[in-house]
């Protein structure tokens, strides 16, 4: 366990570089470990009490090791506010970690939860139900934001359904923000006024609809442009009752103005609640996710028409590493308080010799290109009645395999075992 523990109500989790671990707490603390330090460099925090962190989103310099924070801090009494604060966590390798506030403003009720930030641009995007909110920070610590520095851009909507379809992640991909939503994926052209790229001002808006799932959570990797016109970004979703999904989500921006965009999002990996989606298992897979105690028994078990048996779960967090190539995600299987920390590999190469194909025995024909079933290796299994136990929270260091998870007291613990 990662000591000292200041606060409980753990907000979230981030690793860097397989040394750094950053942890949020609703209820205002801010604290980072330096896995190799010692003594007083080792722990460092600050706070934003008396308000309190609602959200909060980051990203990481590998070249100048600073840390961009953006938290949401609310206060109720005595009267309700909201304010962005934008921090910089300085990391060094040879003393402990340093917070400065770049700038804080105020936000206003539609501004609800922070979403990403982009720092090469100056931009803060915050979404609330299908809208999403940006932002150009202020410079020079100026606490004032002019109606030029903010505007709104409106997402699609079903008919009633808005509730149902909330925007869950944002990430800037060139001239275009990507929404990830319960449904569907988008990319909508970041205002001329925002973006400082030479791409044409009239860019189209395109979607890709989800019509077999319904995604409450994402994980993003990080955006890999290809040559000049190409952005490559994979994320991690989880659907409540089906499982966890990987896709692979392809963005074209020709250079030619007559030549349109294009959007391709490709399902790649399930690990897969229910028997019923077909899938593809590579027959030689030495992380195959084996079956639990719990599954051994008849009452309760799902079993696929090749006999790859799996039992009901759920999985309660999940993490990817910020190259898209290694996962991880905590579970319980019905019938036991056990949690499950699972590890996975997101292999390159798809096209695959010695796969074998699995699912529904009418529907194998013609299923070449089924997803390759996600199977994972169970690491490390927390067995405790104790919900002050659950594991909520989970974090990966994509080098060496460092996995760090947050339990409901708000307690940090260090897993070095590797995926």
């Amino acid at each position: 366990m990662l000591q000292p523990r200041v606060r409980s109500c753990l907000l979230g989790l981030e690793v860097f570089l397989d040394r750094w671990v950053l942890a949020i707490y609703a209820d205002g603390f801010l604290n980072v470990w330096d896995l190799e330090g010692e003594g007083q460099s080792r722990w460092a925090n600050t706070t934003i009490h008396p308000d309190q962190c609602a959200s909060y989103t980051s990203t990481f310099d590998t070249t100048s090791l600073r840390v961009t924070l953006a938290v949401v801090a609310s206060r109720i009494l005595p009267a309700i506010s909201r304010k962005a604060m934008v921090y910089e966590i300085q990391l060094s390798e040879t003393c402990a970690p340093t917070f400065n506030v770049i700038c804080v403003f105020p936000l206003s009720a539609s501004s609800s939860t922070a979403r990403r930030l982009d720092v090469s641009k100056g931009l803060l995007a915050f979404s609330q139900l299908c809208t999403i909110s940006l932002f150009r920070w202020p410079s020079n610590h100026r606490d004032d934001i002019f109606e030029s520095d903010s505007c709104n851009i409106r997402t699609y909507q079903e008919e009633r359904e808005e509730m149902y379809t909330t925007i869950h992640t944002l990430e800037f991909v060139g001239p275009y923000i990507l929404v990830l939503k319960t449904r569907s994926v988008e990319i909508h052209p970041i205002p001329p006024q925002f973006c400082n790229t030479n791409t044409p001002c009239t860019l189209p808006t395109l979607r890709h609809h989800f019509r077999k799932y319904s995604f409450r959570d994402f994980c993003v990797a990080q955006v890999e442009k290809n040559g000049d016109d190409t952005y490559v970004v994979k994320f991690l979703a989880s659907d409540v009752i089906q499982g966890l999904f990987f896709f692979s989500s392809t963005i074209t921006i020709p250079s030619n103005p007559l030549e349109e965009p294009t959007l391709h999002v490709d399902l790649v990996y399930i690990h897969s609640m229910i028997p019923s989606i077909p899938v593809r298992r590579l027959k030689q897979n030495e992380h195959a996710l084996q079956p639990s105690d719990e599954a051994s028994g008849s009452s309760g078990r799902l079993v696929l028409n090749t006999g790859h048996v799996r039992s009901p779960f759920f999985v309660s967090a999940f993490a990817m590493g910020p190259q898209g190539m290694r996962g991880v995600w905590i579970e319980r299987r019905r019938g036991t308080m056990a949690k499950h920390i699972v590890t996975c590999r997101f292999t390159t190469e798809t096209e695959e010799e010695g796969e074998e194909l699995l699912g529904d025995s009418e529907a194998e024909a013609g299923l070449a290109d089924a997803p390759i079933l996600l199977d994972g290796r169970v690491v490390h299994t927390l067995k405790s009645p104790d919900l002050n136990e659950d594991l909520m929270h989970c974090a990966l260091g994509e080098v060496g395999g460092i996995i760090v998870v947050g339990n409901r007291s708000g307690d940090v613990l260090l897993l070095d075992i590797g995926v």
